[in-house]
């Protein structure tokens, strides 16, 4: 701007005004040159106010004699937004000194009303318009730090509702693996009819609470951002076909219309995340079935926009419940945010659904009136794909005959786990050794010969990471038998960290007999 007004200056043929404008615009910009060299120094500053003040005293002497300079308030102003209020200060005074003393020896123009009254009128104006701007950045400066001061503490707020919701989660998963432990044995026990009846509906029971800790869960990862997206290639008609077998036997126990329906020009192999977009099918439905008493439920996947590989998927649960007045339609994908306070679960599904379709970069929505029912959607976008060369193993559902007898070591500090543990395994035809402790377990390693160590990270006297890399220290590669982790954290990192300290696999607690039997069938020897 500078260098511009130079220009001017000389087509105005005005060239020592030119000269002069532009000496000081290129002494500024070396100025400013020198602040990015000396970042956290105020001398660039300093130098920038002497600079400005000096090319005004200049423009005051040589080329604006007699005219009322005005410009005076500028360098303190300059001064407080760069340096801070206390150098407005000290630029202030001497912005007034310097004109006292301009005043003084410039005389004003002709006319001009008495220069008394002009130079106090200038130095009330320099000082008002000084304190002026050092009170606004000073106003500035205590919003800035309250600012600074409540994100700090809803940061501190959130991480301590996350550590929170993680070690209920961790204290509920312990106790519940026996609770499906002796669910299971209760199931396969020869047992009359009422009592299988209770035994079922145990099971059913422990489903839900299963569910509820996964919720926890997911919401101390989301809270902690450490949510985990894993996409790979997987067979979209076969996860909806899944989802169809398990809702149409609860519909039929309901006594309710069951449909679900997948658009033919559905690609049936695509890339995204299965178990989470598993997880907001299963968010959405058993909220439908929560509250729909008469009528019908539907799931509808359909192709809402497509690009060459690139699709957008769009699934929908329809129900004819009561239906959410628009009042109450954002409340509802807020934390524990339900209608109906009485109504059962934890109010976590849909705003866990919420951050999950974030995280897979989708959309989400509701669409609904009361008394009408209501359509729950969302929808992604995805990758076509083609079938994986190497197909996934299908999850183990039954015993399996040849299954070989192991001896297996139980390294586990919660009693319950260790009874569950044991009646699970003798169960499979293997013999079973309880340590109650990490060192107990490198007791033993270095006295029994073992197929499995089933390790427990969290026990006293030594954790299971610390025993696993004593287990490595003690034993050569050939002799060492596959350790697999038993935790009950289950959150982003933990497995990294239990492969990390030389385990070979990782079970998530609570664990049923079939994902012990898979552990069994992978680790066992061939």
């Amino acid at each position: 701007m500078g260098l511009l007004l130079a220009g001017v200056d000389w087509l105005q043929g005005n060239p020592r005004s030119a000269g002069t404008v532009a000496i000081f615009s290129l002494l500024g910009l070396g100025v400013i040159a020198l602040s990015r060299r000396l970042p956290y120094s105020k001398l660039p500053a300093h130098m920038l106010c002497s600079l400005a003040l000096a090319a005004m005293i200049l423009s005051r002497v040589y080329f604006g004699r007699g005219g009322i300079p005005f410009w005076v308030v500028i360098v303190p102003i300059l001064a407080a937004i760069l340096i801070g209020i206390r150098s407005a200060v000290i630029w202030g005074v001497i912005s007034t000194l310097a004109l006292l003393i301009l005043n003084t020896a410039v005389p004003f123009r002709e006319g001009f009303v008495d220069p008394a009254v002009v130079t106090a009128s200038l130095i009330a104006l320099l000082w008002v318009t000084t304190l002026l701007v050092a009170g606004l950045m000073q106003a500035n400066d205590r919003i800035v730090r309250s600012l600074e001061t409540a994100r700090h503490e809803a940061q501190k707020a959130n991480a301590a509702k996350s550590r929170f919701l993680a070690r209920v989660s961790h204290e509920l998963r312990t106790p519940m693996t026996g609770i499906i432990g002796l669910t299971e044995a209760l199931s396969d026990s020869d047992l009359p009819s009422t009592p299988r009846m209770y035994v079922e509906t145990l099971r059913q029971t422990q489903s839900s609470l299963i569910h509820i800790i996964n919720d926890i869960i997911d919401l101390s990862q989301v809270e902690a951002g450490q949510l985990v997206i894993q996409p790979r290639a997987f067979e979209l008609p076969e996860l909806i076909k899944q989802v169809d077998h398990l809702y149409q036997d609860r519909a039929f126990r309901a006594d309710l219309n069951w449909k679900c329906e997948i658009e033919a020009d559905v690609p049936r192999w695509i890339r995204g995340d299965p178990g989470r977009i598993r997880q907001v099918l299963h968010n959405f439905l058993s909220n439908a079935f929560k509250f729909t008493q008469t009528g019908g439920i539907h799931l509808r996947v359909a192709v809402a926009n497509e690009n060459g590989e690139e699709i957008s998927l769009l699934f929908e649960v329809g129900d004819t419940g009561h239906g959410v007045p628009l009042s109450d339609q954002k409340s509802l994908f807020s934390e524990f945010g339900q209608l109906d306070p009485s109504a059962s679960g934890s109010g976590l599904g849909l705003a866990i659904n919420k951050r999950l379709v974030e995280a897979m970069d989708g959309i989400i929505g509701l669409d609904s009136e009361a008394g009408q029912g209501s359509r729950f959607w969302f929808e992604l976008p995805l990758l076509r794909s083609t079938e994986p060369s190497v197909r996934m193993a299908p999850a183990l559902t039954q015993q399996i005959p040849s299954l070989q007898p192991l001896e297996v070591l139980v390294a586990e500090d919660h009693t319950l786990t260790q009874k569950v543990a044991r009646i699970m395994l003798e169960g499979l035809g293997c013999s079973v050794t309880i340590a109650a402790n990490g060192l107990e377990a490198v007791e033993w390693v270095k006295q029994k010969s073992f197929d499995l160590i089933l390790m427990d990270c969290r026990m006293p006297e030594m954790d299971g990471l610390e025993a696993t890399q004593q287990i490595h220290r003690e034993l050569p590669k050939d002799q060492r038998p596959p350790i697999v982790a038993l935790t009950a954290q289950a959150i982003k990192g933990d497995r990294e960290r239990c492969l990390a300290a030389g385990m070979d696999d990782y079970l998530a607690k609570p664990f049923t007999r079939d994902q012990l039997m898979g552990v069994l069938t992978r680790w066992g020897p061939t």
